[in-house]
């Protein structure tokens, strides 16, 4: 008793002096994962239109405001690579600042500065809001090709990009291009690195209509999400390359973020076919994948004229409130998910389309009601 005793009294000690001092006894532990269906927020899209870092801090406050706990930031796409990366040549060195904003002297692409990305890393920290990067690869990429073009690389470009008639520039599924893409990543993710539930999205959207199994792409995709593993993120994919043939290949500690797509070959023989291959929502949480739902019939936000009219934000307002819930995974249509068991989270998104000349107070101010809409009805499932 007495032993018992002093050992009571030096682990006293020593939680006073911990504390004391700011030191976690369990920081060195790994952190346990998010609860199904509590891991919720926003998806930027900031390669088709540049939000200023004061737009982004407002965004990353509404989201922390109604309990969300991510901002994606879709940072490359068909028109724009929108951050600085000495990989494909665009730093401050060759880039012109007008006002806050960073423009690439030779493409005219806007981008965030390492400096900005830091800030604003420091700023969702200060928010409890982890910030994702999305660097999308194999397709989209034409924002990084044409930049790296510009900066006298065409003869590397070649051995990695082919031109898709329909997908337009893709990445060759080799290991040459995943080398490539793990060093871009690599750079990209620095400034992203040591976050609480840290997360990197890899793309993976609208580069393939394959009904069967893509060996390429498995590995393609294995290659680099074990690299963006060794970094300490967890990678993140969206389900366009996952079918059922050859699902048990991929790496399962990928967590893949679930839209839908089908081509416009949707109700043709390939489009069937496709349809009946893919691997659903329950399909992947069935077979061990963590998923996130980011049901593109419901909570995507354009950010267009037509969109941005009240009588159109309250209608999808109203209608997600009406019909959608984290387990309403495609389109409207009923869901066979009885629980929110193997979903992460779900994300609303708002994606920009090139051309629309909008204010940045308006492109702030008019998705509220939508995000704050979605987000109470994924406080009410949380588990």
């Amino acid at each position: 008793m007495k032993y018992l005793k002093r050992y009571i009294f030096v682990l006293l000690v020593l939680v006073i002096v911990f504390g004391i001092l700011g030191i976690g006894i369990y920081s060195t532990l790994p952190q346990p994962a998010e609860a199904d269906g509590n891991f919720n927020g926003l998806t930027l899209d900031v390669a088709r239109i540049h939000y200023s870092v004061p737009t982004l801090e407002k965004f990353i406050s509404l989201v922390h405001s109604t309990g969300g706990k991510f901002v994606q930031l879709h940072l490359s796409d068909t028109n724009d690579f929108a951050v600085e990366s000495q990989i494909i040549g665009q730093t401050k060195k060759n880039g012109t600042k007008k006002g806050s904003v960073w423009e690439n002297k030779k493409t005219k692409q806007t981008f965030y500065s390492n400096y900005q990305i830091k800030e604003l890393v420091d700023f969702a920290e200060k928010q409890k809001i982890t910030l994702i990067p999305e660097v999308d690869t194999p397709a989209h990429i034409g924002g990084i090709v044409a930049t790296m073009e510009e900066n006298g690389k065409k003869s590397e470009i070649k051995n990695l990009v082919r031109t898709d008639h329909k997908l337009g520039l893709v990445f060759h599924l080799t290991a040459t291009s995943a080398n490539f893409v793990n060093k871009l990543n690599n750079e990209i993710a620095q400034n992203f690195a040591g976050q609480n539930n840290a997360r990197f999205h890899l793309g993976g959207d609208e580069f393939s209509t394959s009904y069967k199994e893509n060996s390429a792409y498995i590995n393609y995709l294995n290659k680099t999400s074990n690299y963006i593993e060794n970094l300490g993120f967890i990678p993140e994919a969206w389900n366009d390359g996952f079918t059922k043939a050859g699902l048990s290949k991929f790496n399962k500690d990928i967590q893949i973020t679930y839209w839908n797509w089908i081509d416009d070959k949707n109700g043709t023989a390939l489009g069937k076919k496709y349809e009946q291959s893919r691997a659903t929502m329950p399909y992947l949480i069935n077979h061990g994948f963590k998923v996130f739902n980011y049901n593109d019939y419901y909570l995507y936000f354009i950010v267009n004229k037509f969109s941005m009219q009240k009588d159109n934000i309250d209608y999808m307002s109203s209608d997600m409130k009406k019909n959608w819930n984290p387990k309403i995974w495609h389109d409207d249509n009923p869901s066979s998910l009885k629980s929110t068991k193997g979903i992460i989270g779900s994300s609303a998104s708002i994606w920009g389309q090139p051309g629309e000349n909008i204010s940045q107070k308006s492109i702030y101010d008019s998705p509220i009601t939508f995000f704050k809409t979605f987000m109470k009805i994924c406080n009410k499932y949380e588990s």
